[in-house]
């Protein structure tokens, strides 16, 4: 078994790992027999949130091929929540994807302790507030928690259309 890094994709049967306890948000499906798991890592790099899209597509061509509107929407949430732990999380965290039958769990972790929230976004200077409401149209659950090594996970799912 290899190691995924923000450039590369394992996919591995979920059924064959667990996922470790810093990384699983308290509303996250558990795996079934049928499930894909693919994770990585980032930093603080900016250029890491294309590659966790990059890492997310590859996945979802695999697990769910011929759905790019799915596809579309699982890189979109993906590069908000990846932002967002850069940007606010101030270190380096990890992406987690598990391919269900119903839709793809998407969970992120991050150092920083302080849980999201919406905010208005900013439509004079363009900086930002947007990520959290396109996350919350796209899920059909969405919800952040702390986690054991001190910061939080972020889980969402993103159902099939």
């Amino acid at each position: 078994m290899t190691t995924a890094t923000a450039t590369a994709i394992t996919v591995i049967p979920a059924i064959t790992v667990a996922p470790a306890p810093a990384i699983a948000a308290p509303e996250a499906k558990p795996p079934d027999a049928d499930s894909q798991r693919c994770a990585c890592c980032f930093t603080e790099r900016a250029q890491d949130v294309a590659a966790t899209r990059t890492t997310t597509r590859d996945f979802f061509a695999q697990v769910h091929p011929g759905h790019s509107s799915d596809l579309e929407a699982a890189a979109l949430v993906v590069s908000e929540l990846v932002t967002n732990a850069i940007q606010h999380g101030h270190g380096p965290g990890t992406l987690t994807l598990i391919a269900h039958a119903d839709g793809l769990d998407i969970t992120v972790t991050d150092p920083s302790p302080d849980l999201p929230h919406a905010r208005v976004p900013d439509i004079e200077d363009g900086s930002g507030g947007w990520g959290w409401h396109l996350i919350t149209a796209a899920c059909d659950r969405l919800d952040a928690a702390p986690n054991a090594a001190g910061g939080k996970t972020v889980h969402a799912h993103l159902p099939w259309v």
